[in-house]
């Protein structure tokens, strides 16, 4: 990811976020799923930029 400098050193570390976002997704609690959908935003879009 390039934004705020953070680089993903192994493929495995986003997807092991990524897999951590999607759980937060499932949670029974509302404000965590927001959160999660929030990261899950900042996440696409910093990938997105780092093309």
């Amino acid at each position: 990811m390039a934004k705020q400098g953070l680089g993903w050193s192994h493929p495995e570390n986003l997807n092991t976020n990524f897999g951590a976002i999607a759980a937060a997704l499932d949670d029974p609690e509302f404000p965590v799923r927001v959160h999660a959908a929030l990261a899950l935003t900042e996440l696409i879009v910093a990938e997105g930029s780092g093309e």
